[in-house]
């Protein structure tokens, strides 16, 4: 664990700025990835969602380890940054048997198991999400995660203690009457989408506020390495990923998919890689900045959606459905705001 009191360093304003801009980057994309991906009959996917998470999980799994590689290595060398170190080094056996070494003597089984139980959460929730994109229009289903920062804060609250000043509370209710005046449609008398929609959406949201209070703790308190701990969370993801493939049905529908079937079409390849980065993106998120820039990010993909969602996807741009999504980002920015500063 991390010594009591120990203060964190301070990232560089580029550097958060540069976390930002890839997270909406890779947020959107996969956004509208979901979507165009749905090519098979009735809007399916035309592939294993669950093999196309295997894959990501894998990915990112190797991705990790190489970068856990070249960390040792140029600890061990003249150089000091990973961008100064190649590949060859990195793979020389001496520090692969060091990295190894490095990696065993810094997990202990109280981290591998923390890491494994979110490892199971973004499992869970990966599926989770491929079928409220069949459900549900992306703009909708990304501004309803901003909605995480409701959750968020009541986790907080009553599990870790934290104080919750009026401002923020003001910022929370602000968020929830955006949601409702963004999700309701005066004209018909009822909401845009299906009550299963709204329990699933809610549901998840539940899930990624959870892991994202969980994923934050365990980087910034437990003494492992970022790479190490990505090894343990996505070989855990791989694995999960793996059984679900291979125990449970499709969650979508077409469990007659083979594992690598679908894999023609250039939008499914886009979701595995997509998928194999945002992780990724996420955790450096995490590391280098804080929560803070990802409820930023979520904010702006929720409107770079919610626009992609009224110009290809048919969803009425009314002007109380953008009054909604105005107020929705406003109170994201208030309360991430207001997290800052001491009241």
């Amino acid at each position: 664990m991390a010594p009591p009191g120990k203060q964190p360093i301070e990232t560089p304003w580029r550097t958060k700025a540069q976390a930002f801009a890839a997270l909406v980057g890779i947020q959107t994309t996969i956004g509208i990835l979901y979507r165009v991906a749905q090519s098979g009959e009735g809007g399916k996917f035309s592939f294993n969602t669950k093999s196309a998470i295997a894959m990501a999980e894998f990915t990112k799994l190797c991705m990790s380890y190489t970068f856990h590689l070249m960390a040792t290595a140029s600890a061990t060398s003249t150089g000091d940054s990973i961008s100064g170190t190649s590949l060859k080094v990195a793979l020389d056996r001496s520090n692969v048997l060091a990295a190894n070494a490095s990696a065993k003597a810094a997990l202990s089984k109280h981290a591998i198991l923390h890491v494994s139980i979110l490892g199971f959460l973004y499992t869970f929730n990966n599926q989770l999400m491929f079928y409220v994109n069949t459900i549900a229009d992306p703009g909708s289903i990304s501004l309803f995660k901003s909605g995480s920062t409701v959750i968020t804060a009541l986790l907080l609250r009553h599990f870790s203690g934290r104080q919750i000043n009026h401002l923020q509370w003001t910022a929370i209710i602000m968020q929830v009457a955006g949601l409702i005046t963004l999700q309701y449609d005066p004209c018909k008398g009822s909401t845009i989408l299906g009550l299963s929609a709204y329990l699933f959406m809610s549901l998840s949201t539940c899930i990624t506020a959870v892991c994202s209070a969980r994923n934050e703790y365990v980087l910034k308190n437990f003494d492992i390495s970022m790479h190490v701990q990505n090894c343990v969370l996505y070989g855990s993801g791989f694995t999960f990923n793996m059984l679900a493939y291979l125990l449970l049905p499709n969650p979508t529908g077409g469990d007659d998919i083979g594992f690598f079937e679908g894999y023609d079409n250039v939008w499914a390849i886009g979701v595995v890689v997509s998928n194999a980065m945002i992780g990724l993106a996420i955790t450096a998120v995490y590391k280098y900045a804080d929560a803070i820039i990802k409820t930023f990010a979520q904010a702006t993909t929720a409107v770079l959606l919610v626009i992609f969602s009224v110009a290809y996807l048919g969803l009425r741009p009314t002007v109380t459905a953008w009054m909604g999504v105005l107020v929705v980002v406003v109170a994201t920015h208030m309360y991430s705001t207001v997290s800052r500063l001491k009241l």
